[in-house]
């Protein structure tokens, strides 16, 4: 069920989905977008459907397209990278023809970065394991620089009341 956008006191606002099944379970994902940030705080809360989690842990799966911005497709895929902070550490792949990482250290984000827009996945509480895949066209008709897909695992997560607060920070294009 899509419920409107609906506006908060403190001027944010909020939009839900919810999905339930006939025994009353549901599982609700709440987007919260703040004036003037480019933060989109994800709330998920589960009524019931707990016992969906395996040993208290929630997997995410990612996926995000650099769509091609400038003229020159070469220029750009030389200025578009995947960057990261694994155990409070920045790093970054370049695109180059595609390539996946692995990150069995705690991981604060991931991104998809090109040379003024980035799009981000973070971890309020660090993703304890992640894998990242990215592809890129061989055709460069497709109006994309790269694609790219993370699975992230989120152990040992608190839920308070059946409530799971990880953060999406989305830079627009």
């Amino acid at each position: 069920m899509l419920l409107p956008c609906k506006p908060m006191r403190d001027k944010s606002q909020t939009l839900t989905f919810t999905t339930g099944d006939t025994l009353g379970r549901k599982i609700t994902h709440q987007y919260v977008m703040r004036p003037g940030d480019y933060m989109i705080d994800l709330n998920i809360t589960l009524n019931g459907a707990d016992q969906l989690l395996s040993q208290n842990s929630i997997n995410f799966l990612w996926q995000n397209e650099a769509e091609q911005v400038e003229k020159d497709h070469k220029y750009e895929l030389t200025q578009s990278h995947v960057c990261y902070v694994e155990d409070n550490n920045f790093d970054f792949e370049y695109m180059g023809s595609g390539d996946n990482l692995n990150f069995n250290k705690p991981l604060s984000w991931v991104a998809l970065k090109q040379q003024f827009f980035a799009n981000t996945l973070i971890a309020k509480n660090k993703f304890t394991s992640a894998t990242t895949a990215w592809t890129v066209p061989s055709d460069t008709t497709g109006n994309y620089i790269a694609r790219a897909t993370t699975n992230a695992k989120h152990a040992g997560t608190r839920w308070c009341n059946g409530r799971y607060s990880p953060a999406v920070l989305l830079w627009p294009q």
